[in-house]
Order: structure tokens, then sequence, then C-alpha cells
């Protein structure tokens, strides 16, 4: 059987969290403070925070950003789910944009007209590690933050740019599925010092006098040990993703799937490869399973299908999710197993 998922666990991780342990420092410390201060500056963003998942991160902001009942948040209309549960935690309403066409990526001429007074935020995901073009002018000189879900995209770029630069936060995924992996983790990437300072001193609350408004969230150092050494490995990581996807896509150019084009401008971090089939997922389902190849989908239904709404307003969210399988792209895949997984695109109907 070919996991649709694995991680990428080197030798080099193992004596990274070796010599964290031997340490006796394995809960939140300096070490955790390096991993951040390295992470930020391979994104190009100036403060960083490790916690424990991408979404504690996502909690901390919007626990910093005080959102409450009646508040809106803007985001696109097919995405991660737990971002709804997350949101209810606040009592904010969640208000949706579809998705533009031919594209995984929110359509973000719809935002404007979703504005309203109750408006509190943005949240731009680059989906599948697909980076989206952000304008100079979105929500320029406006109170309503925006938000990156990067959660897919550490590594990617768009005209050799990082994405995560031009919102107020940044949001990454550190879980096993992610480019690099902590085992569990997320980061949240801060633009301002002030905005740093302030989630800072509410991931933790130990030996402060008051806990109110504060939780236990910050990564520890021994996961931060694996984090250090992972991040010194992306660009290989990135290579043999790269090398993978560029074989996928030639078996695709094949047959009758498709994925959506890649313009010239965006180096994805291949984080997934989503295939756009032409035949019903349950039917591709059996096949791969048939074959011994984990595929999955990347969520069970559309957001705003949680949300009780229906397809009229996002015909290209619901067209994404309809045709939309995942199928494995992880560097520790073989190359027969990449060889069959290619066959296997080429040759399906």
């Amino acid at each position: 059987m070919i996991p649709y998922s694995r991680p990428t666990i080197s030798k080099k991780d193992l004596v990274h969290v070796l010599e964290a342990m031997l340490s006796d420092q394995v809960e939140y410390g300096e070490l955790t403070k390096r991993f951040e201060h390295q992470f930020a500056a391979a994104v190009g963003m100036p403060h960083a925070l490790a916690v424990h998942s991408a979404g504690a991160a996502f909690f901390l902001v919007f626990k910093h950003l005080d959102l409450k009942p009646g508040d809106e948040v803007i985001l696109p209309a097919y995405g991660e789910p737990l971002l709804l549960e997350i949101l209810s935690l606040f009592g904010a309403t969640p208000r949706f944009a579809d998705l533009k066409e031919g594209s995984y990526g929110m359509d973000l001429s719809l935002v404007p007209p979703l504005v309203g007074e109750n408006t509190r935020a943005v949240i731009v995901s680059h989906t599948f590690g697909f980076p989206l073009a952000i304008p100079e002018d979105f929500l320029k000189d406006s109170p309503i933050a925006l938000i990156e879900d990067c959660t897919h995209a550490l590594g990617s770029t768009r005209s050799g740019v990082n994405p995560g630069l031009r919102g107020n936060f940044s949001v990454f995924s550190l879980d096993t599925e992610s480019v690099i992996t902590t085992g569990e983790g997320g980061m949240v990437l801060c633009r301002k010092k002030t905005d740093h300072d302030r989630i800072n001193d509410r991931r933790a609350y130990r030996l402060k006098e008051e806990i109110a408004g504060r939780i236990d969230l910050a990564l520890s150092d021994l996961q931060s040990a694996m984090g250090v050494s992972e991040l010194s490995l992306l660009p290989k990581f990135l290579d043999k993703r790269k090398k993978m996807a560029a074989f996928y896509r030639d078996a695709l150019s094949r047959g009758v799937n498709r994925i959506f084009e890649v313009e010239e401008s965006v180096e994805p971090n291949w984080s997934r490869f989503p295939v756009q089939f032409s035949s019903p997922r349950a039917t591709i389902k059996e096949l791969f399973k048939k074959y011994r190849i984990g595929v999955a989908d990347p969520w069970p239904k559309p957001l705003f299908e949680y949300a009780g709404l229906t397809d009229e307003s996002f015909p290209n969210a619901r067209r994404a999710f309809l045709k939309t399988l995942c199928v494995p792209l992880y560097p520790v895949l073989k190359v027969d197993e990449v060889e069959e997984i290619g066959k296997l695109l080429s040759n399906i109907r």
C-alpha cells in the first residue's frame, strides 16, 4: 500500500531531537526562540511565534483581535473546516467569497461587496501551496485585519516573493502533512512587534500573576529541535517535491484529467498535488484503492455548506470540491511508487 501521506523524518532530525533531550530542556525555551527567529527569516516576516498547531495559531490571532459575537470574518468558500469551528468559539460570523475560476484561490474582487460595518478580518488562503496574488491596495489603510492562511504554502513563491508578507498576520502549519514538520505545530508571523508581543503574552500563563486570557500554547524545545533540523532541509525537500510534481504533470498531459494551470510567476511548494478528475470522485477512489494507492479528499465538503448556504453563489467552490482529489506526493516516496502513481494518472478515464 502506498499511503497518501508520510512525514519526512531524517537522521539529522533524530540527532537534533536527541541533543535536546540530553540537554534536559524539553519545554519552551531558547531552542524554540531560535526556531522562531530562523523561520521568520526564511519567510521574510519580522516576528514569529511557534505554537501547538495551526488551529492554535488562528485561535491566538482571533483572540488578539478580540472577536465577539456579531463580528464578521470573510474567508474562502472552499477550505479548512477547522476555521469555522474556531470562529464559533468567539461567536463570530463567517462570510464566504467564491473561488476564482480555474483556481483554488479566493476571488478577491468579491471581497469588497462583503465588507460591512461588522467586518473584522479577511482570511486569504494560499490553498495547496499555490500563492494567491494580493494587490498592493487590498485593504490598504483599512482597520480590517488581513490574515494570510499559509498552512500549505511554506517554500512557495510568486515572482520570487514568499506568501505571508502582505498580511497583518500569517499562519503556517507544521503538522505531518506539511512541507516541514515538528510532529504537530504551527507558526504565527506578525508584521508589527506590538501584535507579536501581545500574542506572545497570551500563549503562556506560567510565572504570571494574572492568568485571565492566557493559555499554554507555546511549542516545546523538543519539537523545535526537529523544526530547526527540518527547516535546514527545506530546499532539499522542495527540490524532491518539484521533480515528482513535474513527473505527475507530464503523466496527466497524456490523459484526460488535469491540474489547474500554474501561472508562470508562481513556484508552488507542491505540498499537495490536487487533480481535477473527469470521472466521479467515488469511482476514482475505488480505482486507487484497487491499486493500493492512497488518495484523499482535501476536505469533507465546501465551507459554505457548513453554514447551510447553497451552491448558487459559490459555483467555483462547488466545482472544485466535486472534481478534486489529492494524490501522494512527499519526499520519501520511492521512484517505483512515483512511477506507479504517474502511470495511473495518465491512464484513468
